[in-house]
């Protein structure tokens, strides 16, 4: 959905053990609102249970659609996306609520070759990037600051990324704004690359992508 852009909707991890006095963890969703309130910490390999959960959400579902099971994530080409994380070559991050530790979304990149190309696949350079928010928590500007933290991160090591999106999801004009572009069409799907070190309009950091990207399980 289109959001206002909220570039202090989340904090980085020197914030971590500072909370606001105004606010407390009774309503955990009123945390984000407040740039202390959620910081966005590195993946770690201890986080694979959680980039499972995360995996789940960057399904897109359309308007009015079931959600897929969940037993859906464990799909070979799906699994590829969080199974034995924390291999040399995967970087992403968690954001997390500063109060409860209630992760609350998550960006993250791999590289998938041969049998484990995913639905995002250019080729075996370029990793997948994958990302979600947790329903409750979209609208809030998490998701384009897990995107842009990312995307820093990942320029040093890659001259490009590449995702897959659904063309009717409204997170797409996020990912042009970003810079990437359309490279290849399965389907309804778009496969989307961006050169990395490229500048970003900030006028792209408006739309909070929410389930995106790994678009994939409702077709299998």
């Amino acid at each position: 959905m289109a959001i206002k852009s909220d570039s202090r909707a989340c904090d980085e991890p020197s914030s971590l053990g500072k909370r606001p006095s105004k606010l407390t963890a009774e309503d955990p969703r009123k945390l984000v609102r407040s740039e202390l309130d959620c910081l966005i910490r590195p993946l770690l390999q201890s986080d694979e249970a959680v980039l499972w959960e995360m995996l789940y959400h960057a399904i897109y579902v359309p308007d009015g659609a079931a959600p897929p099971e969940r037993e859906v994530v464990y799909h070979p080409q799906l699994a590829g996306y969080a199974r034995d994380w924390g291999r040399a070559d995967d970087s992403g991050f968690l954001a997390e609520n500063a109060a409860s530790r209630e992760p609350l979304g998550a960006a993250w990149i791999r590289l998938l070759t041969g049998d484990s190309k995913g639905f995002g696949y250019v080729d075996d350079v370029t990793p997948e990037l994958s990302v979600a928010v947790l329903q409750e928590y979209m609208g809030r500007g998490i998701g384009t600051r897990l995107l842009a933290k990312l995307l820093e991160a990942a320029s040093p090591d890659y001259e490009a990324v590449s995702l897959s999106v659904d063309a009717d999801n409204p997170a797409l004009r996020l990912y042009e704004r970003l810079g990437f572009q359309t490279v290849g069409t399965t389907g309804t799907s778009l496969t989307m690359k961006k050169t990395l070190g490229t500048q970003v309009e900030e006028s792209g950091l408006g739309v909070d992508p929410g389930r995106e990207g790994v678009e994939k399980a409702r077709r299998t």
